[in-house]
């Protein structure tokens, strides 16, 4: 089950969603979503929410928003995880995703995996070794 917290500070990000397995956070001045995932998940059975979750930050961003996804800590998934984690993807691209970026993981093979998800999904992410470089990134995009 995940822990639902709120946090009213415009600056600050707001946590939507906090497990083991995964965290979303939300920051209402940058109109943009974080999203980390942690580790190995063996089955879609250890993050029942996920769906749910990934909805439910959709709901707090407007159309055009930003992504950061954080694959650093990711540890290869089984490969019918492959599905889920596609299925995630499209959800941000149908709620408004203007630009996205990910930290690539670690680990080679879950980086192969992470690259085979991102063409299937057909989200266009940027990719990027290390979080200052992806929040530089994000941080020098204008949509105005």
């Amino acid at each position: 089950m995940s822990e639902k917290l709120k946090n009213t500070d415009f600056d600050s990000k707001a946590v939507v969603a906090k497990t083991d397995c995964y965290e979303i956070l939300y920051q209402k001045n940058k109109n943009r979503i974080y999203f980390t995932i942690n580790g190995f998940w063996k089955s879609a059975e250890v993050v029942p929410d996920l769906l749910k979750d990934i909805l439910h930050s959709t709901t707090l961003v407007r159309k055009g928003f930003t992504l950061l996804v954080n694959f650093g800590n990711m540890i290869t998934h089984p490969q019918q995880l492959n599905t889920l984690h596609i299925e995630v993807q499209k959800l941000f691209v149908e709620a408004g995703l203007a630009y996205g970026v990910y930290i690539e993981p670690i680990d080679k093979i879950a980086n192969f995996q992470v690259e085979q998800t991102v063409l299937a999904s057909l989200i266009k992410l940027e990719r990027f070794s290390t979080l200052p470089e992806a929040e530089e990134r994000l941080e020098s995009i204008s949509f105005n």
